[in-house]
């Protein structure tokens, strides 16, 4: 199930709500940002989310230039080099074992580990 604005919104809600003080916005919550685009105008993003339009280009610009390693919890995504430079695999095994392989852009990987975590599955 694809993450939407608003579930999006109410994760940097919590964050804003809970933080200690200022603190610059968690790679999760970017990650998740970064799913958005294809589904939501920049707009409604930028509105929904408090965020200013320059940041969301500047994570949207760091994301098609980024080659580097993914790390989400214990779990590192690494580029597969067989695919373009934009392209992840990452396999992950449950305690059961069952094992489940992911491919996509970086920020499809990371978003769909970071929602497996939030339910409590990794």
């Amino acid at each position: 199930m694809d993450t939407t604005l608003e579930q999006v919104g109410l994760a940097f809600d919590h964050w804003r709500a809970t933080r200690a003080k200022r603190r610059p916005i968690p790679d999760e919550l970017i990650a998740q940002t970064l799913a958005l685009p294809n589904k939501y105008n920049k707009t409604d993003i930028t509105r929904r989310l408090a965020i200013n339009h320059g940041t969301l280009q500047r994570w949207l610009k760091q994301d098609s230039t980024q080659e580097s390693f993914v790390t989400v919890g214990a779990l590192t995504v690494e580029p597969n080099p067989l695919l373009n430079s934009k392209s992840f695999e990452a396999s992950i095994r449950f305690s059961s074992g069952t094992q489940l392989m992911l491919s996509g852009s970086e920020s499809q990987v990371a978003t769909f580990v970071i929602a497996l975590q939030q339910r409590g599955e990794l």
